[in-house]
C-alpha cells in the first residue's frame, strides 16, 4: 500500500485499520480499527489504501462495504454497503475520490462473484451509482458469453482507477473472468473482463471500453 499524506497528516491503512500519524514527527494522532468478519474469506485479508477528501479519508473493508472517518479525529462519520459479503465479496483497494463523490470496486472474482464499480456520495454515504462489469442476461455484451458462466463471470474490480476532471470521467480495470485458465465453458469475447472501462462520474454509464484481452 502506499500512505496518503495531506496537510501533515500521514494516513496508513492495514485490514479494517487506519493509522493517522504526523507526518514530520511519526507520531500516532489517531487509530481506528474495525473488527474483522468472522467467516470471512482468506483473501480479504489485504488493504491496499484509503484516499482522502475534505474531512474524510475513506476505507474499504474485509466485507465489502466502505468506511468514511473524519480525518482529524479518527470518528466513523458513515458506514455504507458495497457488495454482499455472504455472496463472496470483499474490498481491498484505495477508495478513488472524484468530484463529490468516491469510487469503490470489490474483489471476489475467483470465488464466483461478479465485479462492479459503485459511487457514493462524500458527504451522505448514498450511493449515486453502480456499474455491473458481467452484463445481466440480455443487456449489451451478455452475447460475448455463450455457456453458463455469465452468472459468475468474473471480472473483478479490484484495483483502483483513475478520475479526470476536464472529462468528468471516471476510468477503472477489470480483471479476469472467473475459471481464468480454462475458457472452454465461457466462449466469446466475455465482456468486460480485462478492461479499461471509461465510467460518466454523475451517472456511471459506460463512455467507452478497451479490452486488452479477449476471452
Amino acid at each position: 500500500l502506499t500512505p496518503v499524506v495531506v496537510g501533515g497528516l500521514m494516513y496508513v491503512s492495514n485490514v479494517n485499520e487506519c493509522i493517522a500519524l504526523d507526518a514530520g514527527s511519526g507520531r500516532q494522532v489517531w487509530r481506528f480499527t474495525r473488527q474483522g468478519t468472522s467467516g470471512a474469506l482468506r483473501d480479504a485479508g489485504v488493504n491496499r489504501g484509503v484516499a482522502v477528501a475534505g474531512d474524510k479519508v475513506f476505507l474499504e473493508t474485509d466485507n465489502a462495504h466502505i468506511l468514511a472517518i473524519n480525518r482529524f479525529t479518527g470518528q466513523q462519520v458513515w458506514d455504507s454497503v458495497i457488495a454482499d459479503s455472504a455472496q463472496n465479496y470483499f474490498a481491498t483497494s484505495a477508495p478513488l475520490t472524484a468530484g463529490d463523490q468516491v469510487v469503490t470496486g470489490v474483489s471476489g472474482g475467483e470465488h464466483g462473484a461478479n465485479g462492479m464499480v459503485v459511487a457514493f456520495n462524500q458527504a451522505t454515504g448514498k450511493e449515486t451509482w453502480r456499474f455491473h462489469t458481467i452484463p445481466k442476461r440480455g443487456e449489451p455484451g451478455s452475447e460475448t458469453w455463450q455457456g453458463k458462466e455469465l452468472d459468475h463471470g468474473g471480472a473483478p474490480t479490484w484495483f483502483t482507477g483513475s478520475y479526470d476532471p476536464d472529462l468528468d470521467t471516471v476510468y477503472w480495470p477489470t480483471g479476469n473472468p472467473d475459471v481464468e485458465y480454462n475458457g472452454d465453458a465461457r466462449p466469446g469475447d466475455n465482456l468486460y473482463s480485462d478492461c479499461i472501462l471509461a465510467l460518466d462520474r454523475q451517472t456511471g454509464k459506460l463512455k467507452s471500453h478497451y479490452q486488452f484481452t479477449p476471452h
